[in-house]
């Protein structure tokens, strides 16, 4: 019986939970966009906002050739090299653009 009154619980409860992320998720969306922007400028990293809607970045080299692709809202890296990352966040991207840009001598 404890069992049927937490299933109904979870029943009545995840949809409401799973709105209530959603919501905070998509608060947070311009957030993310701009402090995405003001990271690359601190860095000096060049960028192209290639689609606001979706938080996508380019960031390029010294001769505007895209090395990497950002997703500001889900924190997703693309490298063509490698591939799709895992969700590294806004740091771990500057970072590895960084490294790229320094083992490419600057380009």
């Amino acid at each position: 019986m404890d069992n049927d009154t937490l299933g109904d619980y979870w029943r009545d409860v995840s949809p409401i939970l799973k709105q209530q992320a959603q919501e905070k998720r998509e608060n947070c969306f311009n957030d993310r966009l701009e402090y995405a922007k003001k990271q690359f400028e601190e860095n000096n990293i060049p960028y192209k906002l290639c689609n606001e809607s979706i938080g996508h970045f380019n960031l390029l080299d010294n001769k505007k050739k895209v090395l990497m692709s950002f997703w500001s809202y889900t924190g997703k890296l693309y490298i063509p090299s490698t591939g799709f990352s895992d969700n590294v966040g806004i740091r771990n991207c500057i970072k590895r653009y960084k490294r790229m840009v320094g083992n490419n001598g600057n380009n």
